[in-house]
């Protein structure tokens, strides 16, 4: 007799599965949720913009994970080559419902 289906298991997220659901997030970014608060005396050249974060979702490759956090959702780092700048961005994908992406922390790397 087959086991039943429990509709809470969620199944592990490949590499690939990511960078598909960071597509999808770069592409239609009412599933992006910016979780980054910016200091006020942060200078221009300090801060990764809105457009840059973009650009890593739909431009970059993932780097390291996903792995699952404490919360159940995947958290990956993806990093994208600009202007002479690496910027890697820290995103947590929820794995259930609409997908949503989170912003959790970004950097860059001056070449």
């Amino acid at each position: 007799m087959p086991a039943a289906k429990d509709n809470n298991v969620v199944p592990l997220l490949t590499r690939q599965m990511a960078e598909n659901l960071l597509r999808q997030a770069g592409e239609d970014t009412s599933k992006l949720i910016n979780t980054i608060r910016y200091r006020p005396k942060e200078v221009w050249f300090e801060v990764v913009s809105y457009r840059q974060i973009i650009l890593c979702l739909t431009e970059g490759e993932i780097v390291d994970g996903p792995t699952r956090d404490e919360h159940g959702n995947f958290v990956c780092t993806a990093h994208r080559t600009g202007a002479g700048l690496d910027v890697f961005v820290t995103f947590a994908i929820e794995p259930q419902g609409e997908n949503r992406v989170y912003v959790l922390r970004k950097e860059e790397v001056l070449k």
